[in-house]
């Protein structure tokens, strides 16, 4: 990638992208994902990461890793796609549902007494 810019040889970038983008796996996608950030390859990161993100199991395994500690935009971004990828289904989202089942209600009620 550096010569392909360098260089200004396109042909060179994009073999370097294509190979970018072969066989990745839950122990180099952070690795490749940063790299995708370092040269501009916007549209390389959002295929990465929709593909993470759909595979909740490749997600979570990322997640964990030490690695995604050296990249923390990268592992905020991964959680924003995912909370909006894998909502619930129904029409009720977190502490609605919470307030339904009736949980909760009276841990909020001692944090808003404690706050007063």
């Amino acid at each position: 990638l550096h010569l392909g810019k360098e260089w200004a040889l396109p042909f060179l970038g994009n073999l370097a992208v294509h190979k970018l983008v072969e066989d990745i796996n839950s122990e180099n996608v952070v690795t490749r994902l940063a790299t995708c950030k370092e040269f501009g390859l916007d549209a390389a990161y959002a295929e990465i990461s929709k593909v993470l993100v759909a595979n909740r199991d490749a997600l979570l395994d990322v997640c964990t890793r030490d690695e995604v500690v050296s990249h923390p935009e990268i592992l905020q971004g991964l959680l924003i796609s995912s909370a909006e990828v894998h909502r619930p289904a129904s029409g009720k989202h977190g502490l609605e549902e919470v307030e339904t089942l009736g949980i909760g209600t009276e841990k909020r009620r001692k944090v808003a007494l404690a706050g007063a």
